[in-house]
């Protein structure tokens, strides 16, 4: 995986590369912004592994009807925002290594080559930001419904154990901040652009439910301590979903004008 050979060798080169007479190593902003690329990593790790085993049930006939609408919801979630991280985590693994991150002689700049390609095959942000849109509308709300109790249920039962407790209750109001607002989008089309949400929204889905599958991890029985800070540090850090006054049906006109500003259309005269 791109995201985790980036971090092995950055983790790598921070023992060995001196600045300022200190190993990398050593520097608390380095250590800090390798941890971040830690999180988002691990993160999206667990989301790929937890869609696949709801891939695995419905391939074996085994799914029942709220997981596959669950898949049906998720998979383009997933390939848009697992794609659009690991281009993030690889610009800054790169910058990681200075110089030697742009130089092709390193090898290290085809990463980002290659990670660039993932939001653009097989469906653009946007374009899988529609599709999950279109997944809800097409099964009259069902997958939203599906992926919203499947959220809140396995919050609830993590919430047993006593462990990241903060975590689990920021999740549970980021996934209830976002089914309110998308409900209140979708009930009210004169004042708000669907469209518009679609991005921020699907953004928001894969970060509440890449929340649930840290925490799990944190407060299963394997859950290690490092496990507890990723899960608390992911579910702190806030979702993409903005005040709904962002999707307003005005907002289209705005951003045509702001696109547009001093660019004139040149035809070329045809004899």
């Amino acid at each position: 995986m791109l995201l985790s050979r980036i971090l092995q060798l950055s983790r790598d080169y921070c023992t060995k590369r001196e600045v300022f007479g200190r190993y990398l190593a050593d520097m608390p902003l380095h250590m800090n912004t390798l941890a971040k690329m830690e999180v988002d990593t691990r993160g999206c790790v667990l989301f790929v592994m937890d869609v696949c085993r709801l891939l695995s049930l419905g391939e074996a006939d085994m799914s029942t009807e709220s997981q596959s609408y669950l898949l049906r919801l998720l998979v383009p979630v997933l390939k848009l925002f697992t794609a659009k991280k690991a281009v993030a985590v690889i610009s800054e693994g790169l910058e990681s290594f200075g110089g030697f991150g742009y130089l092709e002689d390193t090898g290290l700049p085809v990463f980002l080559r290659d990670a660039q390609v993932l939001p653009i095959w097989e469906g653009t942000t946007n374009v899988l930001a529609m599709d999950l849109l279109r997944s809800i509308v097409k099964s009259d709300g069902k997958t939203l419904e599906a992926y919203h109790w499947e959220v809140h249920n396995r919050l609830m039962a993590c919430k047993r154990t006593g462990c990241v407790d903060d975590a689990i209750k920021k999740c549970l109001d980021n996934l209830n901040q976002i089914t309110k607002s998308f409900k209140s989008v979708i009930s009210n089309s004169e004042a708000y652009s669907v469209e518009v949400v679609a991005r921020d929204f699907a953004f928001a889905v894969a970060e509440v439910y890449t929340g649930l599958v840290l925490i799990e991890q944190a407060t299963s029985l394997g859950g290690s301590v490092n496990d507890k800070a990723v899960a608390s540090r992911w579910c702190s850090q806030p979702i993409s979903i903005q005040p709904l006054d962002c999707y307003s049906t005005a907002v289209p006109a705005v951003d045509r004008l702001l696109v547009m500003d001093g660019y004139r259309l040149q035809i070329d005269n045809v004899s």
